[in-house]
């Protein structure tokens, strides 16, 4: 993600699209269950001078009034959260689908409307209050691939094993 590009040294920053108040949509209720708004912040994160991802962060109001006034340009909100404010995270879940670029995301992110985008949620939770922070991010599929380490197989699905059940269920 935008840690793994930073730990690369690779040439990337961020362009503010907007922060403020709004209304939160269906998927960000959880940030803040009681209030009637919550704090976006919108990205949009360059690799080499081109557009790569879209960056959405609905965090709670002051939360989110404090973020917005550190340096969103070179450092990932999950970075500033820990780093610069101190508060401790816990990653809850995160999420990955295959979704299509509108208008708005197309000419944002430099690619042809319908072009295939990975949106990429990510929820936290900040073990002090129970509070929620919700990042979507909408990485272009042409300029960006998600590699996952998984730990070897247990012995007991051992390959020869699996290539068994494999033959059996054909």
């Amino acid at each position: 993600l935008v840690e793994d590009l930073a730990a690369l040294h690779l040439d990337t920053h961020a362009r503010v699209l907007s922060a403020s108040l709004v209304r939160p949509p269906p998927e960000a209720r959880s940030v803040d269950r009681v209030a009637v708004e919550v704090f976006r912040i919108a990205r949009l994160r360059y690799l080499d001078g081109e557009p790569l991802v879209l960056h959405e962060a609905f965090l709670p109001a002051a939360l989110g009034v404090r973020v917005s006034k550190l340096d969103l340009e070179h450092a990932a909100i999950s970075q500033l959260l820990e780093q610069e404010l101190g508060i401790e995270i816990v990653e809850e879940g995160q999420q990955i689908e295959a979704v299509v670029a509108d208008s708005e995301l197309a000419h944002l992110l430099d690619v042809a409307i319908g072009s295939p985008v990975l949106l990429i949620r990510r929820m936290l939770r900040l073990p002090r209050d129970s509070t929620m922070v919700l990042f979507k991010s909408f990485y272009r599929a042409d300029r960006y691939f998600y590699t996952l380490n998984l730990a070897p197989a247990a012995p007991a699905c051992a390959p020869e094993a699996v290539k068994k059940n494999r033959r059996a269920r054909h």
